[in-house]
């Protein structure tokens, strides 16, 4: 939570208004879902080192937010 904090000072910083949520869920549903509900531009997706199987079904779950959001997804490397 002090990252999301951070990232929102320095875009507050940048006069971008910037919000972020932690949500429990399915990761790919709850973040379409929250991006439709709040009318969101640009939905940054951060895609963290993760082992074996578990980054692969992660990036699952990030190739369905960009196939399903309704604003554009950008993925950035942790």
């Amino acid at each position: 939570l002090v990252k999301l904090k951070e990232i929102e000072r320095l875009a507050e910083d940048r006069g971008v208004f910037c919000q972020s949520w932690v949500v429990q869920g399915d990761f790919g549903r709850e973040s379409v879902k929250m991006a439709a509900a709040h009318q969101v531009d640009l939905l940054i997706v951060c895609r963290a080192r993760r082992p074996g199987l578990s980054r692969f079904f992660f990036d699952q779950e990030i190739e369905e937010v960009i196939r399903w959001a309704d604003c554009e997804v950008r993925v950035v490397e942790e």
